[in-house]
């Protein structure tokens, strides 16, 4: 399994990415902050994406919020941190790593099953990988 570094601080942020190391879950959310330095006002979602990229680097430096606002827990296994409408489902390893599945956009008033399934899939993928020493840390963009 691929992870690519968020950020790092008192804790490690990474992304899962697909198998040829694109990051869904980075270009999504890297793609609202150059509009964050334009004149033009930033739309809810580009706002959400924003806010939610130094939420992620906040996370990084000083751990996960203790606010229900910002983080609930999905599952034993899996919890999401939130803005607006985007949700990022997580799970930590080694007491340090904060490992984000995927995103997605919240539609309903509950998160939808298959949403919660894919990061608990995620999280067993990644400890087989590490189990046999599988993963790879992008550390910065080629």
């Amino acid at each position: 399994m691929k992870l690519r570094l968020i950020d790092r601080g008192r804790f490690q942020v990474y992304a899962i990415c697909r198998q040829g190391g694109r990051c869904d879950l980075l270009d999504h959310l890297e793609s609202a902050i150059p509009l964050e330095d334009q004149d033009r006002k930033l739309s809810k979602e580009e706002r959400d994406a924003v806010e939610m990229f130094h939420l992620l680097v906040s996370v990084a430096e000083s751990g996960l919020p203790e606010n229900n606002e910002k983080k609930r827990r999905l599952s034993d296994e899996v919890w999401e941190l939130r803005k607006g409408k985007l949700r990022i489902p997580f799970f930590l390893d080694d007491g340090n790593l904060i490992i984000c599945t995927h995103h997605f956009r919240k539609q309903s008033q509950r998160t939808p099953q298959k949403e919660i399934k894919r990061a608990e899939n995620a999280k067993k993928r990644y400890m087989e990988d590490k189990r046999s020493g599988h993963n790879e840390i992008i550390e910065e963009e080629d």
